[in-house]
């Protein structure tokens, strides 16, 4: 006999393959997944099924602190997961910025070579110039407009 899903949500009446799930959810197991299908087709044929027993009521009110329970463990590693992941992050943000002081110090210390190289070449250059060129013809070099 099919169950009567008038009364129950689109989403509650679709069920998604594990493949569908989102992807922090992708660490719960198929085996979990199928336990929980058949939980909740068990859980919607007692409630549709089920008359107004105490003693069918009370199991249903089991079933479902059951299921709230375990909902509440995988809730608590869930944020124990998100957790982990924030630390991971943090220690990944402070990495990149130290590799970042290290790549701007290495920046300033190679413009700074490179001020040292250039300084050093001009002395050298005004050296062998004032060496092997006569003063008159340092004077028009030195005139000419660069």
């Amino acid at each position: 006999m099919p169950l009567p899903t008038s009364h129950l949500s689109h989403r509650a009446t679709t069920s998604r393959p594990p493949s569908m799930l989102p992807a922090y959810l992708s660490s719960i197991s198929v085996q979990h997944y199928s336990f929980n299908s058949e939980k909740h087709h068990r859980l919607r044929v007692q409630f549709v099924c089920s008359s107004d027993s105490p003693k069918e009521l009370e199991a249903l009110e089991a079933e479902v602190a059951s299921v709230i329970r375990q909902v509440a463990v995988w809730t608590m590693e869930l944020e124990e997961v998100n957790a982990s992941r924030l630390q991971i992050e943090v220690i990944r943000f402070l990495q990149l910025g130290s590799e970042l002081k290290k790549s701007v110090t290495c920046v300033q210390l190679a413009s700074i070579d490179f001020e040292l190289i250039q300084l050093r070449h001009n002395e050298r250059w005004r050296r062998f110039l004032a060496d092997h060129v006569p003063p008159e013809k340092l004077l028009t070099l030195s005139s000419v407009p660069s």
